[in-house]
């Protein structure tokens, strides 16, 4: 996903690289920034950079059961089911709950190449939780099983 969202970025125009720099900085660091501050603390940007990323990926880590509910419970193809999954976890967690919870500015105030930076690298991202999840289950993965059983 950051490598996706690193090209997408530096491919961004000047103009909409400083609108966005505008904003309250990097989203999963300004989270932990506002988290810190409700009780009563403050931690150091470079800090809250580092814990804002491992947040951001135990986030996506905690949501990846709902590739599973699109997957099995729904019966949707893995491809299908991935792209479903990634532009889900984009529009609910970067477009609704991050403003709403105020964690975040609201979606206005970041230019479009935002959005379409963040809808790409959540694509990237819900199509290797499929591709890992199909792997890590599949019927090579149950063969592989069966055969350590009997082994």
């Amino acid at each position: 996903m950051n490598r996706t969202t690193t090209a997408f970025y530096e491919r961004q125009s000047e103009a909409s690289r400083r609108r966005e720099e505008a904003s309250e900085g990097v989203a999963y660091a300004v989270v932990i920034q506002k988290a810190v501050a409700l009780v009563g603390r403050e931690v150091e940007p470079e800090r809250a950079e580092r814990l804002g990323e491992a947040f951001h990926y135990a986030t996506g880590a905690v949501l990846a059961p709902g590739y599973v509910v699109l997957r099995r419970r729904l019966g949707l193809r893995p491809v299908t089911a991935g792209l479903a999954y990634g532009l889900s976890v984009a529009v609910v967690v970067d477009e609704v709950a991050n403003p709403l919870l105020g964690f975040t500015a609201p979606p206005r105030a970041y230019p479009f190449a935002t959005h379409l930076r963040g809808l790409a690298g959540h694509v990237v991202y819900g199509l290797t939780v499929a591709g890992l999840f199909e792997v890590m289950t599949g019927p090579a993965a149950a063969s592989r099983r069966k055969a350590a059983r009997s082994g």
